[in-house]
């Protein structure tokens, strides 16, 4: 179904509101343990009920109803057969696959500059660094404020030869104040309001109409002039919803007609407006964005889980998110390491937090430091790129020497599965199974493994159980039937088909390897 702020994967007994929203994805399929997959194919605003004797299905708009039964003997097999239909992923590039920094929020070319300096001076490996939003004077520019990021191509240009990447934020908003305003709304470019002559939806600002096709072309060449001639080629399709101030999308018009028809659709129009620039420029990279769609993940979704929480109780539920856009078909996925909101970075509990965080982050799709960190940084001006403040520091040394020790020998320990994680990528590609998949995926005849909520296979061959609270001295975990496990830090070798008792400190997290997998000598090499 996508991915709720949940801690349950069972959906039965569940009441789910069929509407993209900041850390709420909307993708209606599920799987049964009957041996079936079920889609409801409509893009309208809507409601899904799951009762324990039936479903019933909600479209608020709709002139026709649209479902798919897809079937299997496996889980595997029905996941193979649903993205033979949707889509499959493309191939990554492993240079991707390290470190990914970023804060709210970077504001000069200073900044990323000696962050990057600091990472490679440290020897750390590190794939992106992102510029996040208002790095622009107005909503709608999809440009720098130059006042601010001067020689924003040579340090990208720079950068770019040590295979770190430039990532920048961009909003489907637009100020009325933007050069390119009167373009949008003589072209009839954005959403219209029934009720409001500006067409304003979100924080006084209107938004772009991305199901058009002239909206996606013209954008297109913003991003060309705007960021890939100045070296950067890496894009965050923030706000993707799109976010508005009243969900009520009766109320807006579409080039396609009335809003709540086709809503639940427009994350896919919105990426698609970057996949079409990388096609043309015959490129590709992972688009993060915050909502999707059924065949998101072929143009090059990075779903993440949206502004959330700073709490175990949030690490928690992106564990139960990971897992159900994989089974949704997003297997690229990721969520803000400690969270975005209310992160306290001086206080002992979040700094085990963020460690906690990264320690499951390592074994994810994508590792990223994200987050608007406590206590704010003033402004540097009251206009443009200098408006909106900035968390205080994100990097992985910022949290005292206890934490970036740890953080450190994860991020290594990342680099050393760099092949078993570009397999299990193509794993993905070519049979649709997620890289994050829970353990009945693997295991379907083994009765505890549907049981298990917050333990889960990354890869074929590596179960991973997080820790999910504060201060935990020891954790039960439990191995599935047909393997003897592992432990990929200790080496002690465990019997499948039971709970084991595993004792836990602040250095490392339970992780499991079959005995005799072909990656033993990667694994091997992974100590305490």
């Amino acid at each position: 179904m996508g991915g709720d702020q949940e801690k349950q994967l069972n959906k039965n007994g569940r009441i789910y509101e069929l509407m993209q929203r900041n850390s709420q994805t909307t993708i209606p399929f599920y799987l049964s343990n009957y041996n079936y997959g079920f889609i409801w194919n409509n893009p309208s605003i809507g409601k899904a009920i799951f009762g324990l004797n039936r479903k019933l299905w909600i479209a608020n708009q709709s002139d026709y109803i649209d479902y798919i039964v897809t079937i299997g003997d496996s889980p595997k097999e029905i996941l193979k057969n649903y993205t033979d239909m949707v889509g499959h992923t493309p191939k990554i590039d492993p240079k991707l696959l390290n470190l990914w920094q970023s804060k709210l929020r970077y504001r000069t070319t200073t900044e990323v500059e000696e962050v990057a300096k600091k990472y490679f001076l440290k020897q750390i490996p590190l794939s992106v660094i992102v510029i996040d939003y208002y790095h622009w004077v107005y909503d709608g520019d999809f440009n720098f404020d130059m006042d601010y990021w001067k020689e924003i191509d040579k340090v990208a240009a720079r950068l770019n030869k040590k295979d770190i990447q430039f990532m920048v934020s961009v909003w489907p908003t637009v100020h009325k104040n933007s050069n390119n305003y009167k373009y949008f709304k003589d072209n009839q470019l954005l959403i219209k309001s029934y009720f409001d002559k500006e067409n304003l939806v979100f924080n006084g600002l209107s938004v772009l109409d991305y199901t058009n096709r002239k909206t996606r072309k013209y954008i297109s060449h913003l991003l060309y002039e705007n960021y890939m001639k100045k070296n950067i080629y890496m894009f965050w399709a923030d706000q993707a919803e799109p976010e508005m101030d009243n969900y009520v999308h009766r109320n807006y018009e579409i080039c396609y007609g009335n809003f709540e028809k086709y809503a639940n659709k427009y994350p896919y129009y919105y990426l698609k407006t970057f996949y079409e620039l990388y096609k043309k420029s015959d490129l590709s990279f992972p688009i993060l964005i915050r909502s999707a769609w059924f065949g998101s993940q072929k143009i090059g979704a990075l779903a993440w889980s949206g502004d959330i929480d700073s709490s175990f109780d949030s690490l928690k539920r992106q564990i139960q998110i990971a897992i159900s856009m994989g089974i949704s078909g997003i297997p690229w996925c990721t969520s803000d390491i400690g969270g975005f909101h209310s992160g306290d970075s001086t206080t002992d509990k979040f700094k085990e937090l963020l460690v906690r965080w990264f320690q499951y982050a390592v074994f994810s799709p994508i590792l990223r430091m994200h987050g608007d960190r406590q206590p704010h940084k003033e402004r540097l001006s009251n206009f443009g790129g200098g408006l909106k403040t900035s968390g205080s520091d994100n990097e992985i040394w910022s949290f005292g020497e206890k934490v970036e020790k740890i953080l450190t020998k994860y991020t290594f320990l990342r680099k050393q599965l760099n092949e078993y994680i570009v397999d299990a990528y193509e794993e993905t590609r070519l049979t649709g199974v997620p890289i994050i998949r829970s353990l009945f995926i693997d295991f379907p005849e083994d009765k505890e493994a549907w049981e298990e909520t917050y333990q889960y296979m990354f890869g074929s061959d590596l179960l991973i159980a997080p820790i999910t609270e504060y201060k935990l001295k020891e954790k039960i975990v439990y191995l599935p039937k047909g393997n003897k496990w592992v432990n990929l830090f200790t080496k002690e070798v465990f019997g499948g088909g039971k709970k084991i008792k595993i004792n836990v400190n602040i250095e490392n997290i339970p992780v499991f390897y079959k005995e005799g997998s072909k990656y033993s000598k990667i694994f091997e090499t992974i100590n305490e």
